[in-house]
């Protein structure tokens, strides 16, 4: 009796630990995250940041005087990337990446929401020609990331008129 409760309880932790990864996998349950503004504590500012059908963004700082750099405006990609990535062996093998872009101009994010669609195919072509020995190192890591942000500027040159996007971040990067 005591070997079917162990063996009961062992089968339970898998179970959940499969759940867990899935859920990791397919991003979660809820696409959209509230806003998060942030504010300096030398200036103050009173508009609330307004929330995409896409996700929110969040503020790093605030507008101040003419002159003065417009803050930065950060905005997730959801849902996740989820892509194949090329390997030597028969094993596949997969990447999450969460991905979050950085402009300082409203109408920027607005124009890169706008065109989420064509931005999302790019990317995912892009993470699927990825190599996993590549993707396994620090380095390997960067020039993706580099490579995102050619990959959304060209995008949004394209589609907007200018490359808008000033940076791209992994915020989540899960390769196995």
């Amino acid at each position: 009796m005591k070997t079917i409760m162990i063996y009961a309880g062992i089968g339970l932790a898998l179970v959940a630990m499969n759940l867990a990864g899935i859920y990791m996998i397919v991003g979660g349950i809820n696409k959209e995250h509230p806003a998060v503004e942030s504010k300096s504590s030398t200036a103050s500012t009173d508009e609330a940041p307004s929330e995409g059908s896409a996700g929110a963004h969040e503020k790093a700082s605030t507008e101040a005087t003419p002159g003065v750099k417009k803050e930065a405006i950060y905005f997730p990609i959801f849902p996740a990337f989820v892509a194949n990535v090329i390997t030597d062996g028969d094993k596949p093998k997969f990447m999450q990446a969460d991905v979050t872009v950085m402009a300082h101009d409203q109408a920027d994010i607005d124009a890169f929401q706008l065109h989420m669609p064509a931005i999302r195919n790019a990317l995912i072509m892009l993470f699927a020609g990825s190599r996993y020995d590549e993707l396994s190192t620090a380095d390997g890591k960067e020039k993706l990331r580099l490579a995102s942000l050619a990959t959304i500027r060209s995008s949004m040159e394209k589609a907007y008129g200018k490359p808008a996007i000033e940076d791209v971040y992994f915020t989540r990067l899960v390769i196995q």
